[in-house]
């Protein structure tokens, strides 16, 4: 199947670097940390981003996820507050409703335009540092620590772009990242396991 839908990679590669190339690099006024991955899904991003935030909060500090908010209903944003109580999934998305229940302290902007969101809803929630979900491969925002989750089960799959293969961008792209954590793994568990 992986030959069949080689080209449709090549046509993928080619808007994905477009997208780079001509996106603008904005930079909000806190700092910006982005939790992403290299393939598409399966790396346990959700899992880090809520254990970075409850690092973030137990240090005191005031976080705020900036999130697409995948297969919700509406356009308009929408912020998640005090652990998301009375929000569905259908209006937020599954992930973003998943990150604020356990991180109830934690702010939740969920929308397409995670700049813009920040901007709009900054004087309202007043974050010290914002928490980009799955944001390794957003150009638009300036970030001071991407991290990037990789699956030791099934790190870079058949090594091809998708849709012929799993991965969003070529390997090769870990030289962006500042910490990278292989999740899936025995260690992996064994911390998870101690948190509990």
């Amino acid at each position: 199947m992986s030959r069949f839908l080689y080209p449709l990679s090549l046509i993928y590669s080619v808007l994905y670097k477009a997208d780079r190339k001509f996106s603008i690099l904005k930079k909000l006024s806190k700092p910006a940390i982005s939790v992403g991955n290299l393939a598409w899904g399966g790396t346990g991003k959700t899992t880090v981003a809520i254990e970075l935030l409850n690092l973030l909060v137990k240090n005191n500090l005031k976080p705020a996820v900036l999130t697409r908010g995948y297969r919700r209903r509406g356009r308009s944003s929408v912020i998640l507050k005090n652990g998301a109580v009375g929000i569905s999934a259908s209006d937020s998305g599954d992930e973003p409703l998943l990150i604020a229940g356990n991180v109830p302290k934690a702010c939740v902007i969920v929308g397409a335009d995670r700049y813009n969101n920040a901007l709009k809803h900054e004087r309202e929630i007043n974050p010290d540092i914002y928490v980009l979900d799955d944001g390794f491969q957003h150009w638009n925002i300036q970030r001071d620590l991407d991290i990037v989750c990789i699956n030791a089960a099934n790190p870079f799959g058949n090594g091809m772009l998708m849709p012929a293969g799993i991965l969003r961008e070529r390997p090769a792209a870990l030289k962006r990242a500042g910490f990278v954590i292989i999740t899936n793994s025995a260690i992996w568990f064994q911390m998870q396991r101690l948190k509990n």
